[in-house]
C-alpha cells in the first residue's frame, strides 16, 4: 500500500513514527509516499515554526490480514506498556493508567472507532506475571478528544454510547480453550 500524507498547516514538516510512539520533530521525516507490505501502525503529526505541533493522526493497515472477530489496535510509545519502571505491563498490580490510541475494526475491516483514550490492565490473578496476555480497559474521556466511544458493539445491547471498554483476555483461560469466560458468562446471563 502506498501512503501519501498531508497537512493543511502551511509552512510545515510532517514526521512520522511504525512503532505506536507520539512523533516528535527528531522522527522519521515525510518526504513522499510511504510504502508497506505488513500490517503498520502510522502516527503523523505536523510541525512548523512558531506553532505548537497539530494534533496527531493515527492509522493501522490491516494488510494481509484475514479475521472472523473484531480487530482492537492499541498504539502508543512501547516504553508506556513495556518499560521496567514505569510501563503499564510491568506495574500491573499498580494502578497505572497510559494515554493511548483505539481503533477497532469490525470482521468485514470497516474501522468503527479511532480515538485517544486512557488504557490500563484489567483483572487480578490474569493480570499477574504468569499470565502474559492481559486484559486492556479502555475509558473514553473529554480531555482526549471524545467523552465516549460511540458504536453498537453489542448486538444484544441498544446501547450506542460507552465510556469504557474492555479487550478481554479470556481471563485465566488466556492460552489455553480461549472461550471457558464466554462460555460461562453465556450461562450466568442465561
Amino acid at each position: 500500500i502506498n501512503i501519501d500524507l498531508t497537512t493543511t498547516t502551511g509552512n510545515s514538516n510532517i514526521h512520522y513514527t511504525t512503532d505506536g510512539s507520539d512523533p516528535e520533530i527528531t522522527d522519521i521525516a515525510y518526504t513522499g509516499t510511504i510504502n508497506i507490505t505488513t500490517p503498520t501502525v502510522i502516527r503523523a503529526r505536523a510541525f512548523a515554526t512558531d506553532l505548537n505541533p497539530r494534533a496527531i493522526t493515527t492509522q493501522t493497515y490491516l494488510i494481509g490480514v484475514n479475521h472472523d472477530f473484531m480487530i482492537i489496535s492499541t498504539s502508543a510509545d512501547p516504553a508506556l506498556f513495556f518499560d521496567p519502571d514505569f510501563g503499564l505491563f510491568s506495574l500491573w498490580a499498580e494502578d497505572v493508567e497510559i494515554d493511548a490510541n483505539l481503533e477497532i475494526f469490525e470482521t468485514d475491516g470497516t474501522q468503527v472507532i479511532n480515538q485517544m483514550v486512557e488504557t490500563e490492565i484489567q483483572g487480578t490473578t490474569s493480570a499477574g506475571p504468569d499470565y502474559l496476555q492481559k486484559s486492556l480497559a479502555y475509558k473514553a474521556k473529554s480531555s482526549l478528544g471524545d467523552g465516549d466511544m460511540s458504536y453498537p458493539f453489542f448486538a444484544n445491547k441498544s446501547l450506542e454510547n460507552y465510556q469504557s471498554l474492555v479487550g478481554r483476555n479470556s481471563g485465566q483461560d488466556w492460552n489455553m480453550t480461549m472461550f471457558r469466560d464466554a462460555m460461562v458468562s453465556g450461562f450466568v446471563r442465561e
